[in-house]
């Protein structure tokens, strides 16, 4: 579930499909919209709730947010997906 600031209630952002933590627990959920961005939602303390939401635009824009209070989510990081196919980060917020 997303505690979604433009919702009225939680939404569903599906089963967790991915292991993020190579723990042995899927713990993110990936939705992918109409525009070709995909979105990954991770519960990062198996509460059932993703804590940490990361962005994926189609021109290779990524933003990383933390869910930081009721129906609030702050961004912590910016970046892009270079030539190669890799990660860059661009700037980092402070992380509380």
């Amino acid at each position: 579930m997303v505690d979604a600031p433009s919702q009225k209630d939680d939404v569903d952002a599906g089963k967790a499909t991915v292991d993020m933590n190579h723990d042995g627990k899927n713990d993110t959920a990936v939705q992918t919209r109409d525009d070709g961005t995909v979105v990954g939602y991770t519960d990062t303390d198996g509460d059932g709730e993703a804590d940490v939401i990361t962005i994926i635009e189609a021109d290779g824009d990524v933003t990383i947010g933390e869910h930081t209070g009721e129906d609030q989510w702050t961004d912590v990081e910016h970046g892009h997906i270079d030539s190669q196919g890799n990660y860059t980060p661009d700037s980092t917020g402070s992380r509380r």
